[in-house]
C-alpha cells in the first residue's frame, strides 16, 4: 500500500503505524483523525481511537518448531525485538 500511494499523486490509503515506521515512506503524509495524528503513543494514551489488535493463535498441541517460536515470540528476547521495531507494542500472553 505504501509503495502505491508514493507512486500515486493525491491517493488515498490505509496501513499500520507499524509499517509505516518499518518502511520509511518519504512520499507519504499521514492524516490526522480528530486532530490526533496516529502514533504509538496516541494509541496507548487513548487519545487516537482507531487501532487494530493483532494476536498470535497456536494450537497447545503444536509442533515442536511453532512452539519454539511462540516461546520466542513472548520470551525475553522476542519482546525486545517487538519493543524495538514496534515502537513498544505491548506483548502479553
Amino acid at each position: 500500500m505504501l509503495e502505491a500511494l508514493e507512486r500515486t499523486p493525491n491517493s488515498l490509503g490505509y496501513f499500520s503505524i507499524s509499517l509505516l515506521q518499518i518502511m520509511q515512506a518519504q512520499q507519504v503524509q499521514v492524516l490526522s483523525l480528530d486532530g490526533v495524528k496516529p502514533s504509538t503513543e496516541a494509541v496507548a494514551q487513548g487519545k487516537y481511537p482507531w487501532y487494530l489488535t493483532l494476536g498470535l493463535i497456536h494450537r497447545r498441541d503444536a509442533p515442536p518448531a511453532i512452539q519454539s517460536f511462540v516461546d520466542f515470540v513472548f520470551g525475553s528476547k522476542g519482546r525486545q525485538v517487538l519493543l524495538e521495531e514496534y515502537d513498544g507494542y505491548a506483548v502479553e500472553r
